[in-house]
């Protein structure tokens, strides 16, 4: 039987918005049905799970931003048998071909969405690559909220620093189209969207430049 990675989808409690917005992306196309579904949800006192319509919500003890969903695989054991994932931002929408892109993947230790650089994280992890990176993960661990603000500057100049330190990383090809900002989730911030055709994904961007943009490398 063929086996398709996890979708592992990095959100938080004050993010139920955006993870329903991604969640009916997703279920638009009948090939989600093939695929197991994640969501790790940062910003509970402690670590617990439920199932609710297919998908598994793991609530985690603490936010640690872009990381919270990667430290939980290591944390919290029922996640292990799920390896591997491709790790997602609950800021993301998904194409038509999206689970068709991920399910035909290259068997590899770790793989970068786009050679763009920064990629954001998201892309394909085993367990094994991100147990290989446990005293870099466990330091990006964020319990005491007044530590947030210092994490979050740790967290952008650490982007992408597990696929770096994969020397088997794969990483696809750049092909990235930038969108005019829109309002997507209605909250009053204005996004910038930018597609990814290696996934066919779509990654809502708060912190967004001017002007449209196409990026063949």
């Amino acid at each position: 039987m063929e086996h398709h990675p996890s979708i592992l989808i990095n959100s938080h409690t004050s993010n139920a918005v955006a993870v329903d917005t991604l969640l009916k992306s997703m279920r638009e196309n009948r090939m989600v049905n093939a695929f197991k579904l994640i969501i790790v949800i940062g910003g509970h006192s402690e670590y617990s799970h439920e199932t609710r319509d297919g998908v598994l919500y793991v609530h985690a003890n603490h936010n640690s931003i872009d990381n919270t969903a990667l430290i939980a695989v290591l944390e919290y054991p029922l996640l292990s048998y799920y390896s591997p994932f491709v790790y997602l931002h609950d800021t993301c929408l998904v194409g038509p071909k999206f689970f068709e892109r991920i399910g035909s993947l290259p068997v590899a230790s770790s793989i970068r969405m786009t050679s763009c650089s920064p990629s954001m994280n998201i892309g394909l992890y085993t367990k094994e690559v991100l147990e290989a990176q446990r005293p870099f993960l466990m330091s990006m661990k964020v319990t005491n909220p007044f530590m947030l603000l210092d994490m979050k500057r740790r967290a952008i100049e650490t982007e992408d620093f597990i696929f770096t330190q994969d020397p088997s990383c794969v990483k696809l090809p750049c092909e990235l189209v930038i969108e005019e900002p829109s309002d997507p989730y209605k909250t009053g911030t204005v996004r910038r969207v930018e597609h990814y055709s290696s996934f066919d994904l779509y990654k809502l961007k708060a912190n967004w430049g001017v002007g449209p943009l196409v990026m063949a490398l």
